[in-house]
């Protein structure tokens, strides 16, 4: 189980997850299986999805499944994406043969959808994508038959944070909320908003062999939307703040590849690309 963090604000959606599988059985139960597996898809630059849970689903990566399942609804609409999610899990895991505390999985979604009215706003919202959350998204000990949507909207809150996974830490939730609150007033881009997650899940790590280090970081600001310019994979920061980009951000600064997230929209879609750095 990994450790995935949304942020959303009138103008910003980032979210930043980590990239650690670890064995569910065998003699290597609760060892690291990989510190650098992809578990993002964003999709059309207006929706970013994140899991924490089982890395794979009826013989497939995860993260390949979902980019599957999500390609294929068409024309894009989030409630669609949602439903469809919820709906072909719920099928593929009555067939995974683990006990059911050992099949707790979630989605976290974050993006820009219309409320009640195509005539709307696009306005900010999370949505959890789960078969063992509660009303408050708390794990519970089993996992259930279905996946429920549970779907919250920014409204008028100055920002929301959102988490599946493994638990932040405290401190490290203490100090995210209280920093995410005075930088909404003065916000210039999202760089800070990927740092600030990136530090609560790396303080987390510390603590928590389950979470990684190597991490993804996603932003779909505001003013990227109805943009045809795709999405930006900056090597490093700063980098332009007004565009949808995704960043890899490795334990390591001497890593020499890149990586990016699954993307799909409109029936088109790639698996994670990677970049290589140097010779």
């Amino acid at each position: 189980m990994t450790l995935v963090v949304s942020c959303i604000t009138p103008s910003h959606v980032v979210l930043v997850s980590d990239r650690r599988l670890t064995w569910l059985a065998g003699p290597d139960t609760g060892q690291v299986a990989d510190d650098d597996r992809n578990k993002a898809l964003v999709i059309c630059n207006r929706l970013v999805m994140a899991y924490t849970g089982l890395a794979q689903i009826t013989g497939s990566k995860t993260d390949e499944w979902l980019l599957d399942v999500v390609s294929k609804v068409i024309p894009y609409n989030p409630q669609r994406v949602c439903e469809t999610v919820a709906e072909r899990a719920a099928e593929e895991f009555r067939r995974v043969r683990l006990p059911s505390s050992k099949k707790r999985h979630a989605f976290l979604v974050s993006g820009w959808a219309k409320f009640n009215s195509q005539n709307a706003p696009l306005t900010p919202f999370v949505s959890a994508i789960a078969n063992a959350l509660d009303d408050q998204w708390h794990w519970v000990s089993e996992a259930n038959d279905l996946f429920q949507v549970r779907t919250i909207s920014l409204a008028d809150r100055p920002f929301l944070l959102a988490a599946v996974g493994q638990p932040i830490d405290s401190d490290a939730l203490k100090r995210l909320r209280r920093q995410v609150r005075n930088y909404t007033s003065r916000e210039r881009g999202p760089e800070a908003y990927i740092q600030m997650l990136a530090t609560a899940i790396r303080d987390t790590a510390t603590s928590n062999r389950l979470v990684g280090r190597n991490l993804m970081a996603v932003s779909l600001p505001r003013t990227a939307l109805g943009q045809d310019s795709g999405l930006s994979i900056p090597l490093a920061v700063p980098f332009q703040n007004r565009k949808a980009l995704a960043l890899y951000l490795p334990e390591s600064g001497e890593e020499t590849i890149r990586y990016a997230p699954n993307y799909t929209c409109e029936g088109m879609s790639y698996n994670q690309v990677f970049i290589r750095i140097g010779p």
